[in-house]
C-alpha cells in the first residue's frame, strides 16, 4: 500500500499514467492510486474530474477545498477520512470502512450515493450534508454525530443513529434493520417505508412544504412537523410515549396508533378524510389533548389482540366534522378485541356509532359523560351490555338510537332523536328544540 497525493493543478482521475505525486509537492511522478493505495487530497490539491471508475484502498481529504466532478464511481476498500471539497455529478462512492466528513464538504450538486457495501461494522461522522446514503451487502453503520443526507436507504444491513439526530432531504426507505433513539427530520419530498414494527423511528419530523408518500407501511413512535404524508398505505404510530403527536400538517393516509400503555396525545389530531385506528393492550387509554377530526374517515377503536380493551377518552375536547363513523371493537369475528369511548364533556359531531362485528360486541363500552353527541345517522349499541354504558348528564341529538340500554348507567336524553327500538331508559324529546320533561323508559 502506498500514499499517493493528488496533483496541484487541475487533473483527470485516473487520467494519464504517472499523473499523481508521491509527496504533496505537485511533482507528478507516480501512477494514480489503485487497489490498496490511499488517495490523499490536501489544501494544495487541484480540481479533479473523473474520467473512469477508480478502485482505491483509502481516501484522505484533510484541508481540501477544491472540486471533484464525479461522472464515475470511487470504490474505496478502506477508511474515508475528512471527506471534503465540492462534489458534483452522479457517481457513487462505495466504501468498506469508517467515514468521517469534513466541515467544508459541499454536495448540493451531487446526485450519487455514499454506499456502504463492505459487509462490516462501520462508523459515519457527518456534521454537514452529504449526498444519498445507502447500506448494502449486510453492512452495519452507526452515526457518530448529528448528520444530514439527501436520501436514505437500507437495502440489507443495519443502521443505528447512535442517539444522534438525522436530517434526510428526501426519501427514507428501510428494507434492512434500523435502531433509532434520535429524532429524524424529513426535510425534502420523497418516499417513506420501513421494514416492520421493530424498525419504528423514535421520532419523525416532516418539515413544512415537504411531502412524504407512503410506498408501504411506515412505523414511528412520535410525529411532529407541518408537512404532508400521503398515499394508500398505512402510517403506523407504534408504542408511542406521552405527548407523541405535535403534527400540524396534512395527514392524508390511514393512521394507526397502537398503545403499549395509557398515553396522552400531546395535541389534537386531524386527518384528511382518512381512517383513525386506535389499538392497544388491556386497559390502555388514549387521553386526547385536543380535538379529533378525521373528516369522512372512520374512527375505529379495538384491542390489539384477544381479551384486550382500549379506550379513547375525549376529556373536554370535541370530535369535529360530523362525517366520521365511530366503530367499537374489531371488524373481525375474533372475540375479545374491544373498544370503548368516553365522550367526556365535549360537543361531538359524528355520522354514526356502531359495533365492529355483531359476534364480538359484548365487551365494547360507551361513557356519555356530560357530553353533547350530535349523531346524524344511527347510534347502534346492539350487544353492548348495560354495565358498559355510562352517563352523567349527556345528550344525544339527531339521528336514530338503537338498542341503547341505560338501565344501569342512568337515563340519557334523546334530543330530537328517533327511537330505533330496543332502547332502555332513553328519554326522547317530543320535538327538536325541546327537552323531555320527565323520564319514561323506552
Amino acid at each position: 500500500m502506498a500514499n499517493k497525493y493528488a496533483p496541484q493543478a487541475a487533473f483527470n482521475w485516473p487520467g494519464a499514467p504517472d499523473n499523481w505525486c508521491d509527496a504533496d509537492d505537485g511533482v507528478q511522478d507516480v501512477a494514480p492510486p489503485g487497489a490498496g493505495d490511499v488517495a490523499i487530497f490536501t489544501v494544495n490539491s487541484g480540481a479533479a474530474t473523473m474520467d473512469n471508475n477508480v478502485n482505491i484502498g483509502g481516501l484522505t481529504m484533510t484541508g481540501f477545498t477544491g472540486s471533484v466532478s464525479m461522472n464515475n464511481d470511487i470504490d474505496c476498500d478502506g477508511v474515508i477520512t475528512n471527506l471534503s471539497g465540492t462534489f458534483t455529478g452522479g457517481g457513487d462512492i462505495l466504501v468498506a470502512g469508517h467515514v468521517t466528513v469534513g466541515a467544508n464538504l459541499i454536495m448540493t450538486g451531487m446526485t450519487g450515493r455514499l454506499n456502504f457495501d463492505g459487509g462490516g461494522a462501520y462508523q459515519l461522522t457527518a456534521g454537514v450534508r452529504i449526498f444519498g446514503l445507502i447500506l448494502n451487502a449486510g453492512s452495519t453503520v452507526t452515526l457518530q454525530a448529528d448528520s444530514l443526507v439527501d436520501n436514505f436507504q437500507v437495502v440489507t444491513g443495519t443502521f443505528a443513529d447512535g442517539g444522534n439526530d438525522f436530517d434526510i432531504a428526501g426519501s427514507i426507505i428501510c428494507a434492512g434493520t434500523i435502531t433509532t433513539t434520535g429524532d429524524w427530520t424529513m426535510s425534502g419530498t420523497g418516499s417513506l417505508i420501513n421494514a416492520g414494527p421493530s424498525n419504528a423511528l423514535a421520532g419523525l419530523n416532516i418539515a413544512a412544504g415537504v411531502v412524504g408518500t407512503l410506498i408501504g407501511t411506515f412505523y414511528c413512535r412520535k410525529l411532529a412537523g407541518s408537512g404532508t404524508y400521503q398515499g394508500a398505505n398505512l402510517f403506523y404510530v407504534r408504542f408511542p410515549p406521552d405527548n407523541f403527536w405535535s403534527f400540524a400538517g396534512t395527514a392524508s393516509s390511514n393512521t394507526t396508533i397502537n398503545l403499549s400503555g395509557s398515553r396522552s396525545s400531546g395535541a389534537g389530531i386531524t386527518l384528511n378524510n382518512a381512517l383513525f385506528n386506535l389499538q392497544g393492550y388491556d386497559g390502555n387509554v388514549l387521553t386526547m389533548d385536543g380535538d379529533l377530526n378525521t373528516g369522512t374517515g372512520v374512527i375505529r377503536i379495538y384491542g390489539s389482540s384477544g381479551d384486550r380493551t382500549v379506550t379513547l377518552d375525549m376529556v373536554t375536547f370535541d370530535i369535529k366534522g360530523g362525517e366520521s363513523e365511530v366503530v367499537l371493537g374489531t371488524p373481525a369475528a375474533s372475540a375479545g378485541r374491544w373498544g370503548k369511548i368516553d365522550f367526556g364533556s365535549g360537543y361531538h359531531q359524528i355520522a354514526s356509532l356502531r359495533y365492529g362485528n355483531a359476534a364480538n360486541n359484548a365487551g365494547n363500552g360507551i361513557d356519555f359523560g356530560t357530553a353533547d353527541v350530535e349523531c346524524s345517522g344511527n347510534l347502534n349499541a346492539t350487544g353492548i351490555a348495560a354495565a358498559d354504558i355510562a352517563n352523567t348528564n349527556g345528550t344525544i341529538r339527531l339521528g336514530t338510537i338503537t338498542a341503547l340500554d341505560m338501565s344501569v348507567g342512568g337515563t340519557i336524553q334523546g334530543y330530537g332523536s328517533v327511537d330505533g327500538t330496543g332502547n332502555s331508559d332513553v328519554e326522547f324529546a317530543p320535538a327538536v328544540g325541546s327537552l323531555a320533561m320527565c323520564g319514561v323508559g323506552v
